[in-house]
């Protein structure tokens, strides 16, 4: 109830916008719905894009609770990759059932990682710290096609990195940094 008051004792003085637009970037981060800090900008005359909005009422998924999607993903990933390599008739047989044991479990460097398994180390550690754009950045260095089957999680991370883009650009317009 006592928040309930706050709030509209917030509505009735004016906030500053720039304390919406913080709480609306903490919200985007969290998962949480960011609706009311969304409606109190638009009555201050702020134009919210419409990608934003859109999530206003539910939020985004926080980058940490798609970390175990992300991992029931990268089996499908390696092996994408693996089976897209080239392969002589000498060891087609072997690379088969390389593919196929692929599938089932993942195995990946931790320590000094190169290549996609550095790549697939730094997109984990971003959804932890929902660090998008170090994810994106982990993602483009990987095949088209270990990108393509890991855009279920992407998409998400994409569209948090862009809302978070467009909340800086009206941060700053509103004399934030």
């Amino acid at each position: 109830a006592k928040l309930g008051e706050f709030e509209e004792r917030l509505g009735k003085k004016g906030q500053d916008p720039r304390i919406d637009v913080a709480l609306i970037r903490l919200a985007i981060l969290s998962g949480h719905p960011f609706d009311r800090e969304a409606e109190r900008l638009e009555r201050s005359g702020i134009v919210l894009p419409t990608a934003l909005l859109q999530r206003a009422e539910d939020g985004f998924p926080p980058m940490p609770m798609l970390l175990n999607q992300f991992r029931s993903l990268l089996p499908l990933a390696y092996h994408k990759r693996a089976k897209d390599e080239d392969t002589t008739q000498e060891n087609a047989w072997f690379q088969d059932v390389l593919n196929s044991a692929s599938s089932l479990i993942t195995v990946r460097s931790i320590d000094q990682a190169e290549g996609r398994d550095e790549a697939v180390n730094q997109m984990e550690a971003a959804l932890l710290t929902s660090a998008p754009d170090a994810y994106l950045e982990g993602l483009g260095k990987l095949s088209k096609e270990a990108q393509s089957v890991l855009e279920p999680v992407s998409s998400h991370v994409r569209a948090m990195s862009e809302a978070l883009k467009s909340v800086q650009e009206i941060d700053a317009g509103q004399g934030g940094q």
